[in-house]
């Protein structure tokens, strides 16, 4: 959608005018911004709700097929080496879903916990609300382990010291210094 900006005020072009969007004063346009928002947001859950867990492999193992510990920094290289990336914490969250967890809230709800991170590139921010209740571990290699996600913690000072990982045993999302050299890594592939 295009508008131009005139000296007789907002007028729409022949482009918005064939999706028949009613849109003359700066008010209106607002207004119909804001609706087409709350759409996509609409839209957005919709096709959250119908997607299917992430496919995240298998942990990978060190060289000689052990479990292999380590940090934030090694964890996304060793999957690059592989291919593929780290999990987000919200990929995490639609995994446990997929396990029994009641998930995923875009609002605040009672027994949902706050989750608020940055991407791996340090630019995209994502914030989602998760209540692990339910999780029941299912899969073999999974509990007992907690692993690193891409999903690096918001704050306003922009440290990036902290990163998000996901407890095979509970579901719950924990955060650790990226230095760390305890936990497992699992990757996934790119799409």
């Amino acid at each position: 959608m295009m508008l131009m900006l005139t000296a007789t005020g907002l007028t729409a072009t022949a482009e918005v005018n064939a999706l028949k969007v009613p849109c003359q004063t700066v008010k209106e346009c607002k207004a119909l911004i804001k609706r087409l928002e709350t759409r996509l947001a609409q839209a957005k859950k919709q096709l959250d709700d119908i997607t299917p867990p992430p496919a995240i492999g298998p942990i990978v193992p060190d060289g000689h097929g052990n479990l292999m510990w380590t940090n934030y920094d090694y964890a996304v290289q060793l999957c690059a080496l592989k291919g593929s990336r780290l999990p987000t914490a919200r990929e995490y969250a639609k995994f446990a879903e997929g396990l029994g967890a009641q998930g995923i809230s875009q609002k605040e709800s009672l027994g949902y916990e706050f989750i608020d991170a940055f991407a791996l590139d340090g630019k995209n921010r994502v914030s989602f609300y998760y209540n692990n209740q339910g999780y029941v571990t299912s899969q073999p290699n999974i509990g007992g382990l907690v692993y690193w996600t891409s999903s690096l913690e918001y704050r306003l000072d922009k440290s990036r010291k902290y990163a998000y990982l996901f407890s095979g045993d509970d579901g719950k999302f924990l955060k650790l210094h990226r230095r760390s050299r305890y936990l497992a890594v699992r990757c996934m592939s790119i799409p």
